[in-house]
């Protein structure tokens, strides 16, 4: 197969061998044979993954003629293999393509094949905003989340760095955009929220744990990390806390637009906390506060929005910062040299994040609250023992 990829390559009359056995896949989709469909899928996954056991990353070097073959296999010929399942009404096989999806991103793994992991992930995620909103799709959606999530966990784990952020930083970018496309009318996916609790907090904890000898940066340059020469293990440290704040914004702001609830706001709370947790265990004072800042803001938006808005996000009762890391942070956030609220207050779903990170417009989400976010925070205080609590009427939060 390798041979025929890269004649194809030479000669555009060669064509790629994957395409014949996509077209042929589409064929029985077209004829409503469910079975014969899902095999083919299972030959698609297996051929691929020969195909990365025996080349490895070293053959997959970019703009490659194996690596443009995989590029197109896995963003244009795999998920249109599940828009056409779609429009046969044979959800199963839109099902199985997740299948597919996770023995070949399992494959890049094992092999260590960053780019085609890269394909992998990039061409899935993909789907989370192009599939549709009935019944049937959000099934495949729902699945192709959990894959996607799975993936990138394990590739962390796997040390493939540098293709694990780019694929948790777009996860978070796409499952945004998916959220403010949907209207009260297509009915609600809690999966999304999953992505704010099991997902990026446990990427987070990996990259921190990790040996990784990564140096801490400002806040303004955490907020920008996609442009920087840095460790890749950072760029993930900066995919999680994008993708949290991304993704929980475009939450909020659904339950603004819609009055209905899309994600479990305790849970979410549980999420940042946790990633606040695991940075207090780094050496990164300034994503920490960067971190805790955006919780402190959460809680303002919290506390100024209507009742059904963010209904359970109570994390003031549960974290512990230090007296020091509380009292900085918000003496950075009232001179103005720490802007947790930025990550938040760019519309979502917008300009890609990895490409063009924090681009585009801001539009508070509560643009007429009855207090600004730093009077709000002038009545906190940080006990000694490092508890967060208010200094007056708890009516406020």
């Amino acid at each position: 197969m390798t041979d025929e990829i890269n004649d194809s390559a030479k000669d555009s009359a060669n064509p790629d061998p994957f395409l014949a056995l996509i077209s042929v896949i589409h064929s029985f989709i077209t004829n409503k044979d469910r079975a014969s469909a899902s095999l083919g899928l299972d030959i698609l996954a297996g051929r691929v993954s020969t195909l990365i056991a025996f080349n490895g990353d070293s053959e997959i070097a970019e703009d490659s003629p194996m690596d443009q073959s995989l590029e197109t296999l896995c963003t244009d010929q795999i998920p249109n293999t599940v828009k056409e399942a779609v429009d046969h009404d044979l959800t199963q096989v839109g099902l199985d393509v997740s299948e597919t999806v996770e023995t070949i991103g399992e494959a890049t793994i094992e092999h260590t094949a960053g780019r085609a992991f890269q394909h992998v992930i990039t061409g899935h995620v993909e789907l989370i905003d192009t599939l549709g909103y009935e019944s049937a799709e959000e099934r495949i959606r729902t699945e192709v989340m959990d894959t996607c999530k799975d993936l990138l966990k394990t590739g962390a784990t796997s040390g493939l760095w540098e293709s694990t952020a780019i694929g948790t930083r777009l996860l978070g970018w796409v499952a945004a955009t998916s959220v403010m496309m949907r209207d009260r009318e297509d009915g609600r996916n809690t999966r999304y929220g999953s992505l704010l609790v099991l997902c990026f907090p446990k990427l987070l904890n990996i990259a921190v744990k990790s040996h990784a000898t990564i140096g801490d940066l400002s806040a303004r340059e955490w907020l920008r990390v996609q442009m920087l020469d840095v460790h890749p293990v950072a760029r993930l440290i900066n995919s999680c806390y994008g993708s949290m704040a991304e993704l929980t914004s475009a939450a909020i702001r659904y339950e603004m637009r819609t009055e209905q609830q899309i994600v479990d706001w305790g849970s979410v709370a549980h999420g940042w906390l946790e990633g606040l947790g695991r940075l207090e265990q780094s050496n990164l004072e300034e994503m920490q506060q960067l971190w805790f800042g955006t919780i402190l803001y959460l809680e303002y938006l919290d506390a100024m929005s209507p009742d059904h808005v963010m209904d359970g996000f109570d994390p003031y009762v549960q974290y512990e910062v230090s007296k020091e890391v509380g009292q900085e942070t918000v003496e950075r956030i009232q001179d103005n040299s720490l802007d947790p609220l930025a990550a938040i207050q760019f519309i979502p779903g917008r300009v890609n994040p990895v490409e063009m990170p924090l681009t585009g417009r801001r539009m508070p989400i509560i643009p007429d609250a009855e207090k600004s976010f730093n009077e709000w925070l002038s009545n906190q205080i940080f006990f000694t023992e490092g508890r967060y609590a208010e200094t007056i009427d708890s009516d406020d939060r």
